[in-house]
């Protein structure tokens, strides 16, 4: 019977045991698995406040993004508003009685090395272009001395005399004293295949401020926009930082033909896409005239004058009436091609002036020279070129230094081909 019960005790205390030890167990396990899921906890935590922050973060990164980009937009949608303020309104003036000078260049070379490479062209490029660093150093030697741009229209006025005729006389004018009048024309800007395959630009556009600026693709094959390459936007910087270069905010006349279109654009009427390239086109046109820019008729065709005969000069003067003075607006300056041009005493020229409306006829030659006639003037321009740069430096003296400003580093590339 005691066997019995110590075996019942024994069993007993076995199972009592065996339970103990579970819960011991049991205890262990959690208190292991506590610090595992606080720990968790806390990570997840954590990661819940890493989040936010990083969303918080990332909308604030977007919305400085958004800031910016609008800030981009609104500056190249930006246009630069042109105001002229006359250096001269205070500066003393006597009426100017004395001679215009009248320069001209053809459109820059921008790329010399397209221009003087040993082609067929170079020799032409060299004769009757100048590069960028010669146009820059030229304006230069002007304003040094004293010369200053001057519009040439507010030079001259038609009268009516006594007997009801009409005359064309110097406007009386009063000019700053101690500086001189010069007016600065260029031929062809247009920018013909030939010169865009020679180191010309390629056409005038307008810039992200509202000014021109130039397209072209530089010998590497890349787009270039620059306002540094050529004439229009190198005189607009120059007058900006000089304002006592222009007389009346005048910089100069842009002679255009029109077979080949207009500064850079196929405006022909002959081009299924000439609405689309006109609406371009005159984009530049309102800026340019906005900003002291004036245009010149250089002819429709090109052609030679003197031997052009009535018809020949009829139809050219016509479609240049049609497809480029219906874009630029009237003109009373005529500017010859190759400086050749009619007999004054012909049909021809009167043909010029009475329907063309010309009054003011500009030729070519390295002496200043002026001469009214009874309903028009006729003046000679310098072409500065390589033809002068190297030959003439006597004929320009008085105005610049054809050995400062001729850029032989470009135009000897040739005899080193």
């Amino acid at each position: 019977m005691r066997t019995v019960r110590r075996r019942n005790r024994n069993k007993e205390f076995n199972e009592g045991n065996f339970e103990s030890k579970r819960i011991r167990k049991r205890k262990i396990v959690i208190l292991a698995i506590i610090p595992v899921i606080f720990i968790l906890i806390i990570f997840g935590v954590i990661k819940l406040i890493g989040f936010a922050i990083n969303s918080i973060t990332d909308n604030s990164n977007e919305d400085l993004l958004a800031q910016e980009t609008m800030a981009n937009v609104e500056n190249e949608n930006k246009i630069e508003e042109y105001v002229w303020i006359d250096p001269y309104v205070n500066a003393e003036k006597l009426e100017y009685t004395g001679p215009i000078e009248n320069v001209f260049f053809h459109p820059l070379v921008a790329y010399p090395e397209l221009a003087f490479d040993g082609d067929y062209q170079s020799q032409g490029m060299d004769d009757y272009m100048a590069t960028v660093p010669e146009f820059k150093r030229f304006i230069q030697e002007l304003y040094n001395n004293n010369y200053i741009l001057v519009n040439i229209n507010e030079f001259y006025e038609t009268i009516t005399d006594e007997n009801g005729v009409q005359k064309v006389k110097r406007k009386k004018v009063m000019f700053p004293v101690g500086k001189k009048p010069v007016v600065l024309s260029m031929d062809d800007m247009n920018y013909y295949d030939y010169m865009k395959e020679n180191g010309c630009i390629y056409k005038l556009v307008i810039g992200d401020n509202g000014n021109v600026a130039t397209y072209s693709i530089d010998p590497q094959g890349n787009e270039v926009y620059s306002y540094d390459n050529e004439v229009i936007p190198i005189i607009d910087n120059f007058v900006k930082e000089h304002p006592d270069f222009s007389f009346n905010g005048a910089k100069g006349f842009i002679g255009l033909t029109g077979y080949n279109g207009i500064l850079g654009y196929n405006t022909n009427w002959e081009n299924p896409n000439y609405q689309t390239e006109i609406e371009q086109a005159m984009k530049v046109v309102d800026r340019l005239k906005e900003t002291g820019w004036f245009f010149a008729s250089h002819s429709y065709t090109h052609c030679n004058f003197e031997k052009a005969g009535y018809d020949k000069i009829k139809y050219d003067t016509d479609k240049w009436k049609q497809e480029v003075e219906s874009l630029v607006g009237p003109t009373q300056v005529f500017i010859y091609p190759y400086g050749a041009h009619e007999k004054f005493d012909s049909p021809e020229h009167e043909y010029l002036i009475n329907t063309g409306g010309f009054k003011i006829f500009l030729g070519v030659g390295i002496r200043q020279y002026e001469k009214i006639y009874t309903n028009y003037v006729f003046m000679d321009r310098k072409n500065i070129d390589g033809i002068t740069l190297r030959n003439r430096k006597k004929s320009v003296e008085h105005m610049f230094n054809t050995d400062t400003v001729i850029d032989l580093e470009a135009r000897d590339r040739m005899k080193n081909m």
